[in-house]
């Protein structure tokens, strides 16, 4: 099984390209113009609890999504997505023995680094929702990522959460996805990354749980904003599994504790920097993630490699 080396950049929309690319004068006039087009919006008990929920929880095992269901994923060869081994009523089958109605392309996969939505069942769904055809199809490989970790990026999302992102750190190992994704699928979910850049991660050492192509490098997003932290230090996210780490890892909750006295006074706390954000998103993506941004660490990792 040949390891996978890093493909031509997918072709993008030109609007989509153009984000990607923007630099931090631009981007910061673009989604200022988001912001404002979304206005204020009401809070309340759902929307921190949305917000303290990040990130949407995985399965936990590899699978397929076909539209909105997962197949238990045994083996992939890096081939067709019709040709993933998966698990149907205690049998291995293809995908295509089970997926009968589907219409089957010969479109290249991709591999991307996820974790949060973009590798689990009900982020994807949401995201591809719009897919036709192959487009619903999509193989999530489980396994552990080495030397790195997943923080907060530096920056509050429309619903109030601080956002996960990928950083280097020597020693640590965690549980993280590969999803398998079709140059179409990856346009669609660079549409949902605003905050993110995109670009290839290479040198990765990725342990898949199934037989899987073997990988010397993904497709990556990595926050723009950099890591929220202490300033000198990162903070690490607790509901990403890692061993090897160095400091403590923070749920949701305590992130944004964090994040509200940096931003509102030491005796905020999330609820508060929740409120602020969804009753004034214009506040959280100038002044908010400014400030945020001063307590993050941006360090360049010399295997990343930006969309060009």
């Amino acid at each position: 099984m040949p390891a996978v080396t890093r493909p031509p950049w997918p072709e993008l929309p030109g609007p989509l390209r153009r984000r990607l690319l923007a630099g931090d004068v631009e981007f910061a006039e673009h989604v200022r113009r988001v912001a404002s087009a979304l206005g204020p919006r009401v809070y309340n008990r759902d929307t921190l609890r949305r917000a303290v929920s990040y990130p949407f929880p995985s399965l936990g095992f590899p699978f397929v999504m076909v539209g909105r269901a997962p197949w238990p994923l045994v083996a992939w060869d890096g081939g067709a997505a019709r040709d993933c081994r998966v698990l149907h009523r205690g049998v291995v089958v293809s995908l295509e023995a089970v997926a009968v109605a589907m219409t089957w392309s010969a479109a290249p996969r991709l591999p991307l680094i996820s974790y949060g939505s973009n590798a689990s069942l009900e982020g994807l769904a949401r995201k591809l929702r719009a897919a036709d055809g192959e487009e619903r199809v999509t193989p999530v490989v489980t396994g552990s990522l080495a030397d790195y970790d997943v923080g907060p990026s530096a920056h509050l999302s429309s619903y109030g959460a601080m956002p996960a992102t990928l950083f280097a750190s020597a020693g640590v190992v965690s549980r993280m996805a590969v999803t398998w994704v079709t140059g179409t699928q990856l346009a669609a979910l660079a549409t949902t990354e605003v905050n993110y850049r995109l670009g290839w991660l290479d040198r990765v050492r990725f342990s898949p749980d199934i037989d899987s192509p073997p990988l010397t490098g993904v497709f990556a997003f990595l926050s723009r904003h950099g890591v929220f932290g202490s300033g000198s230090e990162p903070f690490r996210l607790e509901a990403v599994n890692a061993t090897g780490r160095t400091s403590p890892a923070l749920s949701q909750r305590e992130v944004l504790d964090e994040a509200a006295r940096a931003l509102l006074g030491e005796h905020a706390s999330a609820p508060d920097v929740v409120r602020r954000a969804t009753e004034d998103y214009v506040w959280a993506v100038t002044d908010g993630v400014s400030r945020l941004r001063a307590r993050a660490t941006t360090k360049r990792d010399p295997n990343w490699h930006a969309l060009a």
